[in-house]
């Protein structure tokens, strides 16, 4: 299974196997998970037919991309085939820049991934960085400090940094070529940008159906619970007018007989009342006045000794 796809020059074969023995080294990884294209021992079978769909199909299972950037590297088409169909995948990319080039001489396409230039002071830490990287993304572990793993690391830096071009200046067809490339990576860019855009046009309107939907979820909870407490409400008042009903039924029915033991008793309401005769009469020798009787009851009939008797030996309290 590919893990690291090494994209370079056919000159610069003798680079890319000093990184393979480093990255061999650094990392508990089978030389076998390493494709290059100009090595057939690292998988890329040259006899076939359609090299074109061999390197798509390894790019596509490929996890990391490693570019070996050269004077040379960066004259073949078969570099910038290679970087547009890796690049629109969201996988780790890594250009390595030779000596005489900076990172404005680098296409377009890798210009905005993280670059190591071989000819900073700081390479050492820059690959220490990469293999930190790989070991993240391809989920493997570092192999620990030995000198073999720094010998390793130091022949692929020093060899890095004595390069020479090898190659003579691009011919017209090749240029075309190129130029070919480049325009169908530009077209690759404004698809996938386009396709980007649409995508967060398409979250944002997720997110916005998803926020009206709970807003729709809240309505409908609160007007249930509207419609619950509307229901208790009514209850409550159905409850009160029946209590208050009663009330009135209790009041209007205040005369009502009481029975002790065989004594009819009928209840007779407060109120105020004149006393006395009319002044009229001349035998009145006080002035009529107001009293006020607290409501009593009262024998509905007379009642005989018998029960006189029962109800004179009853105790005080009632």
């Amino acid at each position: 299974m590919t893990k690291i796809f090494i994209s370079h020059s056919h000159a610069d074969e003798a680079i890319a196997d000093l990184l393979i023995d480093f990255l061999g080294e650094a990392m508990k990884i089978d030389k076998d998970d390493i494709r290059c294209t100009s090595d057939p021992n690292h998988g890329l079978d040259f006899s076939s037919s359609s090299i074109s769909d061999q390197l798509k199909n390894d790019l596509k299972n490929a996890t990391a991309l490693i570019v070996i950037a050269t004077i040379d590297s960066l004259k073949s088409p078969w570099l910038l085939f290679e970087v547009g169909s890796f690049w629109t995948t969201d996988k780790l990319v890594a250009p390595i820049i030779g000596p005489g080039l900076k990172i404005a001489d680098l296409p377009g396409l890798l210009r905005g991934y993280r670059s190591i230039q071989i000819e900073k002071e700081d390479v050492f830490y820059e690959l220490g960085e990469l293999i930190n990287q790989l070991e993240k993304k391809l989920d493997v572990k570092q192999i620990g400090a030995s000198r073999r793993k720094d010998k390793k690391l130091n022949a692929f830096i020093k060899g890095f940094q004595d390069w020479k071009p090898k190659l003579s200046t691009i011919t017209q067809s090749q240029k075309q070529e190129i130029e070919k490339l480049e325009a169908q990576i530009q077209e690759l860019n404004k698809d996938l940008s386009e396709a980007r855009s649409q995508s967060v046009h398409l979250q944002e309107k997720e997110e916005k159906i998803a926020h009206l939907e709970n807003e729709l979820l809240e309505a409908r909870s609160q007007k249930e619970t509207d419609q619950n407490e509307i229901i208790h409400l009514r209850e409550q008042i159905e409850e009160r007018s029946q209590q208050k009903l009663e009330i009135n039924q209790k009041k209007q029915n205040q005369n009502f007989i009481e029975q002790l033991g065989e004594l009819e008793m009928i209840f007779i309401p407060s109120g105020t009342l004149i006393m006395d005769l009319p002044e009229e009469d001349s035998n009145n020798k006080k002035s009529q006045h107001e009293v006020t009787v607290q409501a009593f009851y009262m024998g509905k009939f007379l009642i005989t000794h018998a029960l006189y008797q029962i109800i004179y030996a009853l105790p005080i309290s009632l």
